[in-house]
């Protein structure tokens, strides 16, 4: 069925889009079209979407046309509620006590019924990657996807690196808040989202470090993919993150520290790299943002200045213990 829908160039297509949907304007659960050097997006208004669009210098016309729906993470009227999704393939994590053969049962609709390639189960981590153990339940077998995001086309091995879907958000506010000009470290790039994100929005260059050699892999990969929409540039850098002040230079004006179990052992080494009024964009997982803070600062080195510039809760991680990104300022 044909929706009303505004045409705009592709390369505003994603400041339009959230332009609309923070207007709630964005009909929700439908993706948007490419047409040619333009953008479809779906509105429930077309010229009060146009008008919208207008007051902030973007060309719009109104429109009709068809749109795919999305296929989103639902519940399922099974044992089985929740899953993961990774491009075309579904992820559900093992819990004890739930039979295989529900999972199976489970995995069977998503497939038949909503046109997953294939599902697994992840029944644990192994190796010194802490790479995820995976058991295909349903659907054609292999573990390499295609993600995309904000415009980004993200490829890995979900078998070999580590991503966390739930992330885009947060990788896209981290990345607006750059400045051209500056000088990015990843800490724990992973396959890149993060040094993505921030090279197709600024004129920046980033260092993008993982010990990984599946993702540092991907992350080339995804460099290249990806080469048209980055203004910035990016260095990918397979190598430990705990020994950078013998490889690099201290002239980071951000710093990148994703990793909330581990990043107080680290903080140092970001400090020993890091200019003066640098960010250090620190995720910690706590109970709560002063518990935080007050880890964050006491795990700092005595010689490293640093003031807290704020602090965020990014996501859930258990029912007592959220995942916090702390802002520090080296001062």
């Amino acid at each position: 069925m044909e929706v009303q829908c505004v045409s705009v160039p592709a390369r505003d297509a994603e400041r339009a889009r959230r332009l609309l949907a923070g207007s709630g304007l964005l009909v929700k659960g439908l993706k948007l079209v490419r047409a040619g050097s333009r953008v479809l997006i779906p509105v429930g208004d077309g010229e009060k979407a146009v008008s919208v669009l207008s007051r902030e210098g973007i060309e719009a016309e109104v429109c009709t046309s068809e749109f795919p729906r999305y296929r989103r993470p639902s519940r399922l009227s099974t044992p089985v509620k929740s899953y993961s999704v990774y491009g075309d393939v579904a992820v559900f994590s093992y819990t004890a006590g739930i039979p295989l053969e529900d999972y199976v049962r489970a995995a069977r609709i998503l497939v038949e019924e909503h046109g997953y390639r294939a599902v697994y189960l992840k029944v644990g981590t192994e190796g010194p990657y802490r790479l995820p153990s995976l058991r295909l339940l349903w659907g054609q077998p292999g573990t390499e996807v295609t993600i995309k995001e904000y415009g980004l086309r993200i490829m890995l091995d979900i078998s070999k690196a580590y991503y966390n879907v739930r992330l885009a958000g947060e990788r896209r506010s981290v990345s607006e808040s750059v400045n051209d000009g500056e000088r990015v470290l990843d800490m724990f790039a992973g396959v890149g989202p993060f040094s993505l994100h921030i090279a197709s929005l600024r004129r920046a260059s980033v260092v993008a470090v993982d010990i990984n050699p599946y993702a540092v892999y991907y992350m080339i990969a995804n460099i290249k993919l990806n080469s048209r929409r980055l203004k910035g540039c990016i260095t990918p850098v397979r190598g430990d993150s705990s020994r950078l002040s013998k490889i690099l230079k201290p002239v980071f004006n951000r710093i990148i520290m994703n990793n909330p179990t581990m990043t107080p052992q680290f903080l140092g080494e970001a400090c020993g790299i890091s200019v003066k009024n640098a960010v250090i964009h620190y995720y910690r997982l706590h109970g709560s943002c002063e518990g935080a803070i007050k880890e964050a600062l006491h795990e700092a080195p005595s010689w490293c200045g640093l003031q807290v510039d704020g602090c965020r809760e990014v996501l859930e991680h258990s029912p007592t213990k959220r995942i916090y990104r702390i802002d520090l300022r080296r001062v």
